[in-house]
């Protein structure tokens, strides 16, 4: 484990209350524990924009697997962007619908390159991502 370093903010008492009455409700023990989440949040999403950091994550599809060959052109681009995916869990929502969670790891361009692909599908109803910085 890393060293522990102190380092002190400044800023208005307002915005200091606001924060505290949020950490609780958060579920959030201290400030430090709310303030290394939002850190990680932040360089995450620095890695996002940049592009050539390598990222980790899921994303979440819902789709509609009985109306055109969403499946199969689902199934397509995950062969085309095997690169990236380390594994997928297919859910049957309901006859009609199906939840499929997709977890990759690579770099943040070629991972938005595929959420782009396959949110551009025509029976894909959402494409979620949840993404996070490899240290």
């Amino acid at each position: 484990m890393d060293k522990l370093t102190r380092f002190s903010i400044s800023l208005p008492a307002s915005l200091l209350e606001d924060f505290d009455g949020s950490l609780e409700a958060r579920g959030y023990r201290t400030r430090s524990d709310a303030m290394r989440q939002l850190i990680r949040r932040f360089i995450t999403e620095s890695f996002w924009e940049e592009g050539d950091k390598s990222i980790f994550g899921t994303v979440t599809l819902t789709y509609d697997h009985h109306s055109h060959d969403s499946a199969k052109e689902i199934t397509a681009l995950q062969h085309e962007f095997g690169d990236l995916i380390v594994c997928t869990t297919h859910i049957h929502a309901d006859y009609q619908h199906c939840f499929e969670s997709v977890v990759f790891r690579g770099k943040a361009s070629r991972v938005r390159e595929f959420i782009k692909e396959i949110s551009g599908l025509k029976d894909v109803q959402s494409s979620d991502p949840a993404v996070s910085f490899i240290p």
